[in-house]
């Protein structure tokens, strides 16, 4: 191959591969700031649960509720357990002996009780099944 042909080769290699770098440099950072601000990693959906039961117990310090729950369809049996309430004006309409109807919102790392309607004040609710 001739010298100046290999020459004229290499030469035009290196340019074309310097405007590539340029190009995905650029258009990189172009991206950038465009997604800036932006969240990056799609949002996962809550998920809703109704529930039922009957309140036995507030904690006002760390706003939560110990309900005595029906079977939470989808989600969970029968059963006493700790309910995180989400909003304090809720948490402050409860009394122990309630019954209500509620919200469960799970998520992926937490879940918490909201929309509470108070149906009923005091008196038993239904069993939790063992």
């Amino acid at each position: 191959m001739n010298t100046s042909v290999s020459r004229g080769f290499v030469h035009g290699a290196q340019a074309l591969l310097t405007g590539l770098v340029l190009t995905a440099s650029l258009g990189s950072q172009m991206g950038c700031g465009a997604d800036r601000g932006k969240q990056t990693t799609p949002a996962r959906a809550e998920k809703r649960y109704p529930v039922r039961g009957e309140v036995l117990g507030l904690d006002p310090q760390n706003r939560v509720a110990t309900i005595k729950h029906e079977e939470i369809p989808g989600w969970m049996e029968a059963m006493t357990m700790d309910f995180p309430i989400r909003d304090a004006a809720e948490f402050n309409k409860l009394s122990v002996g309630d019954r209500i109807e509620a919200t469960v919102f799970v998520e992926e790392v937490g879940f918490a009780l909201g929309e509470i309607r108070v149906v009923g004040k005091g008196g038993p609710a239904p069993a939790a099944k063992d």
